[in-house]
């Protein structure tokens, strides 16, 4: 029975990360058409920074979610 459950919580988180991958795709879309936008106008370094850091802010807030739901899976699954 333990297996059952243990295998239910990990198809849960596995929903819940296809769900913020889905908003991940969506977000990347829209920063794409963002930065071709700012392709044919003019880009100052600060504004280019800007972007950068937003976006290597948004990889590691995304990569710290995924470590957590990781180990909360890990910490209810049974002993081997």
């Amino acid at each position: 029975m333990s297996d059952t459950v243990g295998l239910k919580l990990i198809g849960e988180r596995l929903h819940a990360i296809q769900a913020e991958q889905r908003t991940l795709r969506g977000e990347n879309e829209l920063i794409r058409k963002e930065l071709g936008r700012m392709a044919g106008a003019i880009v100052t370094r600060d504004t280019l920074n800007e972007v950068l850091t937003v976006l290597v802010n948004r990889i590691a807030t995304f990569e710290a979610l995924m470590e957590a739901r990781m180990d909360q899976i890990i910490a209810r699954l049974p002993p081997a």
